[in-house]
């Protein structure tokens, strides 16, 4: 039985006849009740590490769900009283595209439970927000270049993901590699020429190496230094010029790690540049023939 409030004036009377005990028998009316569910706009904020990625598609039962602004991007997700956004995780996802075609990752939220998402609901009205991170980790964007010097127009397919290369020029691809089974597998003109590392080297300061890819297969490369010196260090430059370059094996596909120019000239001098340093360039030499052993 609900109880209900006392009048005022039977608080006076039972001042006045010193029947404050039969208060007891009534109460101030409770407050609306607090532990109903009503439906509820989820409001979704990114992880601090995907905030200033724009490569990232919230997916919510098949459907793109937009963000909602630029510095602090919101994603809302409508749902019904009785359905629990944890309940639904499988169905929730960051889209991301591949070179096998877009994938969905696994996702997880601030919070792991009914008991939580439903408290945070209540206590919010009716618009609760959670934080979304990545369940496992992204592929991290790949470079490839496709070296078709002396070559004629070709196409190149890496996964599913294909690039036509001008006669003679030098073409470039970015992309994610994806998980299906040819993601790795680089053929020219529907045949297979050889697999990209499928764990790229890293440089000093742990980015991945970008890959190359001689498409005629009569390319030998090095790696040589380059330096910039104002004419106070010019000395100490002469120095550094006397790094060995790198030759890299003959082979269709290499790495270069810690390269800052590929297949292209480095400027001469930097404009206004005080100081010394020295970069990697990577660039074709001349392959040397194999020696062959032999009684004349």
């Amino acid at each position: 039985m609900r109880i209900l409030p006392c009048p005022l004036q039977w608080l006076g009377t039972a001042i006045i006849l010193g029947l404050a005990p039969a208060l007891a028998s009534c109460d101030q009316a409770p407050p609306p009740e607090q532990n109903e569910v009503m439906g509820t706009t989820v409001e979704i904020q990114l992880d601090a590490k995907l905030r200033h990625g724009k490569t990232y598609e919230l997916v919510f039962r098949d459907k793109v769900v937009p963000w909602g602004g630029d510095l602090s991007p919101l994603a809302k997700l409508e749902l019904g009283a009785e359905e629990y956004l944890v309940d639904q995780i499988s169905k929730l996802g960051m889209r991301i595209d591949t070179n096998c075609g877009p994938e969905t990752i696994p996702v997880e939220l601030s919070w792991q439970d009914k008991a939580t998402e439903r408290r945070r609901r209540v206590e919010t009205g009716g618009k609760a927000r959670a934080i979304l991170s990545l369940a496992k980790p992204a592929p991290m964007p790949r470079v490839v270049y496709l070296d078709n010097h002396g070559g004629k127009e070709a196409a190149v397919t890496i996964g599913t993901t294909s690039e036509k290369v001008a006669a003679g020029k030098l073409a470039r691809m970015e992309f994610r590699t994806g998980s299906c089974d040819k993601a790795l597998t680089v053929t020219l003109e529907g045949k297979v020429v050889g697999e990209l590392p499928k764990e790229p080297k890293k440089s000093r300061a742990g980015v991945q190496a970008p890959s190359v890819v001689d498409l005629n297969g009569r390319h030998c490369y090095q790696v040589r230094t380059h330096v910039y010196a104002d004419a106070k260090h010019a000395r100490n430059a002469a120095n550094l010029k006397q790094t060995p370059d790198e030759m890299l094996p003959k082979q269709r596909i290499v790495e270069a790690p810690g390269v800052a120019h590929i297949l292209e000239v480095p400027p001469e001098a930097k404009k206004g540049y005080t100081g010394i340093s020295k970069v990697k360039v990577l660039e074709r030499r001349l392959c040397t023939p194999r020696r062959t052993s032999g009684h004349g």
